[in-house]
């Protein structure tokens, strides 16, 4: 997140599991390994790497009913395929969110595109009470992105 953002503020822009503007949602993950891949990912697509001060936050969230899309059954049931979960197709998984959402849950617990952990995905106006700011920290992207690219190139 953006260090001048508030870490716990929704937003209507859409992704890979909420349409735009149609309702609130907070893209969270499990493991700040995982955010922080999620992050880079969506930062190196840009022309250029933005330069503003990002920080990772860890928060404190309570939820009531979230559905849970992580066990391969239920991801061969929805037709949701390693293509479809990494891609940049979001349709078919926006269908799934907003059905969700629909249906009266208050987020969503999906595998990551970049990770091997989960994500939560909040819907903000659904969840009983705000995210808590438990902790946060400075993200040096300029290390992790020179680790990235000298781990990529090794040849085994």
């Amino acid at each position: 997140m953006f260090a001048d953002r508030d870490p716990t503020m929704g937003s209507l822009a859409g992704g890979r599991w909420a349409p735009p503007q149609e309702f609130p949602v907070l893209y969270t993950s499990f493991k700040k390994d995982c955010a922080i891949a999620e992050v880079l990912y969506h930062f190196e697509r840009q022309p250029i790497f933005p330069s503003a001060p990002v920080i990772v936050s860890t928060l404190q969230v309570n939820t009531e009913k979230t559905l849970q899309l992580t066990a391969p059954s239920t991801l061969d049931t929805l037709a949701l395929t390693h293509n479809l979960l990494s891609g940049l197709e979001y349709g078919p998984c926006q269908r799934i969110g907003h059905a969700a959402y629909f249906l009266g849950c208050d987020g969503i617990i999906v595998p990551s595109a970049r990770h091997d952990a989960h994500n939560l995905v909040l819907f903000m106006d659904r969840i009983p009470s705000d995210p808590e700011v438990v902790m946060t920290a400075a993200v040096d992207w300029g290390t992790l992105r020179t680790k990235r690219s000298s781990s990529a190139r090794r040849i085994p």
